[in-house]
């Protein structure tokens, strides 16, 4: 997986083969939340970031914890993976480390656009 493309092409595989919902972390790149019928991508601005660790971990929990459809949870997701980000070590963001005002919903990407990865 080597582009945006490829990435949603994947994750419309999956579900094809009857997954529901793909939440795809990108790392640095954001993440990708796709249905049977929509591709809705998000990052956030430029953070510092500490550690990466658990960021996977944070994104699906903020996810889940917004009821795991939609925009808006994929924005609830990138604002808790975003925080992990910017905290040391494991350490899993509370309420008062979220800003859900750094993340981007973005209507569209750019399927030829190389990922960066991390």
């Amino acid at each position: 997986v080597r582009t945006f493309g490829d990435a949603v092409a994947a994750a419309r595989d999956l579900c094809e083969r009857g997954v529901g919902t793909v939440l795809l972390s990108l790392g640095v790149d954001g993440a990708l939340l796709v249905t049977g019928d929509a591709v809705h991508y998000g990052d956030s601005e430029p953070v510092t970031v500490r550690s990466t660790v658990g960021a996977g971990d944070a994104l699906l929990a903020g996810f889940l914890s917004a009821g795991a459809s939609g925009p808006q949870a994929l924005v609830t997701g990138l604002t808790w993976a975003t925080a992990a980000c910017m905290l040391p070590g494991s350490t899993m963001p509370g309420p008062d480390d979220l800003d859900p005002s750094i993340i981007r919903l973005h209507d569209g990407y750019t399927p030829d656009r190389p990922l960066k990865g991390d």
